[in-house]
């Protein structure tokens, strides 16, 4: 319990004190008293929701932008907007994210000027209602779980047949569907183990990295926002004696690569250490090696967090061995089979989770749609 308490507070002390909008609390009722009704447990549920980069901002305002260029080809919407003569809204989800994401397409779209702060909240709307429209799968939930069940067990099948497996999960026969089984030898699970192995190999690589940067530059154990970080740094030793000796040889030429010197350096011990935290938690949550199972539901977090550290921490690829290229390669496989698949295999399926999940996106358009065309009627 002490554990938890304080990976709480590493997220909620995350790039700074708790305050803005991209962290989110919860506590969800899981348990009632028959009697009473009471609720007698309840779950705590603690988020960072991650902030918007200054690339993702510039894409939204050249995305609002471009889209004002194609609909309104001469600036029409702009007259509008000046002279208040139309109703926009813009709406978005509750996570932070989202909600500045919105806030940099409408400065693209009606091309304002200053911060993101005021547009915001004076054009940005999210409420219950809004959320109800815009991310509410209703009653799109039970099939989904079905469709995901299926895939994951075709997925996690030991040493599958090549053909039942494409027609377990390529019945359309799309290339990139089939390109990334191709690429994983037509055995995912297999890949998934190398996938943890070279997680497991990169954590430990980052160990080397944090502890070195900090007997040089002395950095205060409690940087970075990440509690526990003495714990952090000790390797899992059931895990390495199970890796067996090559684990520590791969350490060893890490420890003895020059290029460690390029890699830690004074400004590099928050990124290098936030990585760690990042990757010891996945490492952790992936593979459960006392029930020999996969999960498949953190292939997009993998596959996001090498993305991140590619491009933000592009240090971590000079590492040797390449344990980062390697997760890159297999996760964007993994992540080519399963996201495109786990709402729908086949085309029918695809469009029925779809109708039932915009259905109320769909009804709220129509419904628009009909009173503008009613109040430009004559009476």
């Amino acid at each position: 319990k002490y554990d938890l308490l304080l990976q709480a507070r590493s997220v909620l002390e995350m790039h700074g004190t708790f305050k803005g909008i991209n962290r989110k609390v919860q506590l969800k009722p899981i348990g009632w008293d028959d009697t009473t009704g009471r609720i007698t447990e309840a779950q705590f549920i603690l988020k960072w929701g991650g902030v918007l980069t200054l690339a993702g901002r510039q894409q939204a305002e050249l995305m609002g932008q471009s889209f004002r260029q194609k609909l309104y080809p001469f600036d029409g919407l702009l007259r509008l907007h000046s002279t208040y003569r139309h109703d926009l809204k813009v709406y978005s989800s509750n996570e932070g994210r989202v909600q500045v994401t919105a806030a940099a397409f409408a400065k693209g779209l009606l091309s304002l000027e200053g911060h993101l702060t005021p547009i915001l909240t004076s054009l940005v709307r999210k409420s219950d209602e809004v959320d109800s429209v815009l991310d509410h799968a209703g009653d799109a939930k039970q099939p989904i779980e079905k469709i995901k069940k299926r895939l994951h067990k075709a997925l996690l099948a030991t040493d599958p047949d090549k053909q039942e497996l494409k027609d377990a999960i390529a019945a359309t026969d799309a290339t990139s569907v089939l390109d990334a089984l191709e690429h994983l030898g037509f055995n995912p699970r297999e890949s998934m183990r190398k996938l943890h192995e070279h997680i497991h190999s990169l954590v430990q690589q980052l160990r080397i990295c944090v502890k070195s940067q900090r007997a040089r530059f002395g950095v205060n154990a409690g940087s970075a926002g990440v509690a526990n970080t003495g714990k952090l740094l000790e390797p899992d030793t059931a895990t390495s004696q199970s890796e067996g000796g090559s684990a520590a040889a791969s350490l060893d030429r890490v420890e003895s690569d020059r290029n460690l010197q390029s890699i830690v350096s004074e400004d590099t011990g928050t990124a290098l250490l936030m990585s760690l935290y990042r990757w010891s938690k996945l490492e952790k949550d992936f593979f459960q090696k006392k029930k020999d199972k996969f999960d498949l539901s953190k292939i997009p977090d993998i596959h996001d967090s090498v993305k991140f550290d590619l491009l933000h921490n592009p240090q971590l690829s000079k590492l040797r061995p390449p344990n980062l290229q390697a997760i890159f390669d297999i996760s964007s496989a993994l992540a080519d089979v399963i996201v495109p698949q786990e709402y729908g295999i086949r085309p029918e399926e695809k469009k029925s989770v779809g109708s039932r999940i915009a259905r109320s996106l769909v009804a709220k358009i129509q419904s628009d749609l009909i009173n503008t065309v009613n109040l430009c009627m004559p009476t």
